[in-house]
């Protein structure tokens, strides 16, 4: 079950990076700034 999971999820997150790589560049870009603010 677990597999299967991770399998769907894994295909759920290639398609909408395929179809959204903007949002996708601003969640990272998002992600980093905030890490990097936690670092500081």
């Amino acid at each position: 079950m677990f597999l299967f999971g991770y399998f769907v999820g894994g295909m759920v997150g290639w398609v909408v990076a395929k179809h959204h790589q903007r949002w996708e560049r601003w969640f990272w870009l998002r992600v980093a700034r905030l890490a990097r603010g936690k670092a500081d």
